[in-house]
């Protein structure tokens, strides 16, 4: 699968730093990446200030 990575990473880059900005100390953050065979599932969830949001994207064809 071939993404542009710059891209992908700006994305990541996002989602990674607003939960790290709204997750209170000790918190929890995770990070799935899932090939789905023709697209990738990016996941982000945190227990901060969202409890439960789940941020995601889905990359049909592998591009952003």
């Amino acid at each position: 699968m071939e993404i542009d990575e710059d891209k992908f990473f700006q994305i990541l880059n996002n989602l990674l730093s607003n939960s790290l900005k709204f997750t209170n100390d000790g918190g929890t953050i995770a990070l799935t990446i899932t090939d789905q065979d023709t697209s990738l599932l990016v996941t982000v969830a945190d227990n901060g200030e969202n409890t439960g949001t789940i941020f995601y994207i889905e990359l049909p064809n592998g591009e952003i």
